[in-house]
C-alpha cells in the first residue's frame, strides 16, 4: 500500500547520497579518460584511474555505508514519521545495491571511453530489461523487498556486464589491497 511505497521512497532517497561523491569523481574522470585515449599508454593509464577510482570510492562509501546502516531508524525520523520506520529494512540491500552500482558504473563509463558505444549501450538495454521483467512481478509478490532486490539484481548484472567488457580490453587492478594506503 501507501506506506510500502513510502517507505522504499524513503529508503532509496535517503541511500543515493552514498552515490553523489562516486558520481561527481566519475564525472570528473570522463574528461580525464576521453583526453588520454590519444595516448600510446593509454590503457596503463586508464588501469590506474579505474584503480584509484575505486580505491577512494570504497575509502567514502564504507564509512558512509557503516553511518547508514548503524544510524538508519534516527535518519529515517529525522526526515519523515514513526510509520515509515519500515523503510530501515530496505537500508541493508539498498546501500550493497549502491556500493556495487557506483563501482560498475567506472567500468560502464570507460567502455564508451574506448569507443565501444555498442557494448555500453547493449549493458544498459540488457540490464534495464531485467530490471523491468523482475521489478514488476517481485514487487508484486514482495512489495518494497521485491523492488530492491530487482534493483540489487539490476546493479549486480550491470557492474558485472560492464567489468567483463572492460577486462576485454584494459587490464583492470582492484585495489584488494592497499585500499588506506
Amino acid at each position: 500500500g501507501g506506506v510500502a511505497s513510502g517507505a522504499t521512497t524513503y529508503a532509496i532517497t535517503l541511500t543515493s547520497p552514498l552515490s553523489l561523491f562516486p558520481s561527481v569523481l566519475l564525472q570528473v574522470m570522463f574528461p580525464l579518460s576521453s583526453q588520454l585515449a590519444a595516448r600510446k599508454k593509454y590503457l596503463v593509464t586508464l588501469s590506474k584511474l579505474i584503480k584509484y577510482y575505486i580505491k577512494y570510492v570504497l575509502l567514502v562509501a564504507l564509512p558512509l555505508s557503516a553511518i547508514l546502516l548503524i544510524f538508519s531508524r534516527q535518519i529515517v525520523l529525522l526526515y519523515s514519521r514513526p510509520e515509515y520506520l519500515e523503510s530501515t529494512k530496505l537500508f541493508p540491500i539498498l546501500v550493497i545495491s549502491s556500493v556495487i552500482y557506483v563501482i560498475g558504473s567506472i567500468f560502464y563509463q570507460c567502455l564508451y571511453t574506448l569507443g565501444k558505444p555498442k557494448i555500453y549501450r547493449n549493458v544498459m538495454v540488457f540490464s534495464g530489461i531485467l530490471f523491468l521483467l523482475l521489478s514488476i512481478p517481485l514487487t508484486f509478490i514482495f512489495s518494497s523487498f521485491g523492488m530492491v532486490f530487482s534493483y540489487l539484481i539490476f546493479t549486480m548484472c550491470y557492474s558485472t556486464l560492464s567489468f567483463l567488457n572492460m577486462k576485454k580490453f584494459v587490464k583492470i587492478l582492484l585495489p584488494v589491497s592497499g585500499i588506506l594506503k
